[in-house]
């Protein structure tokens, strides 16, 4: 199962990379804006059909529509934690490792602080 938040928030990401709006999407897709736009806030529940059809449309798979959906579906705003994972995305691993320990220090700043 996937969460609809997620995919919503990621099709937006995909959707204003391109410099696409709502309508521009929902015509390569098939659909009408309003039914993007409730896509994307998450206020409606989209059939697999019309998801296989948006991830056509933005040149990408169902699967990239939906990644990382199971793991952050119970949390609460997944936005900002979908946002560092695509900024991780194809880094190196020495890069990755540089973003762990600095994220490392700053959260063990915080939890001192507290």
């Amino acid at each position: 199962m996937f969460s609809a938040k997620v995919v919503g928030h990621r099709i937006r990401k995909l959707r204003t990379k391109r410099k696409w709006n709502q309508e521009k999407l929902a015509e390569a897709a098939g659909v009408s804006s309003n039914y993007v736009g409730e896509v994307e806030r998450a206020k409606v529940s989209v059939t697999v059909e019309v998801l296989a059809r948006i991830a056509v449309a933005l040149d990408t798979t169902l699967e990239d529509l939906t990644r990382y959906s199971e793991k952050l579906a119970g949390v609460d705003n997944p936005e900002d934690m979908i946002d560092i994972m695509d900024m991780l995305v194809g880094r190196s691993q020495e890069e990755l490792e540089s973003a762990r320990q600095i994220l490392e220090i700053h959260f063990k700043s915080i939890d001192r602080s507290k």
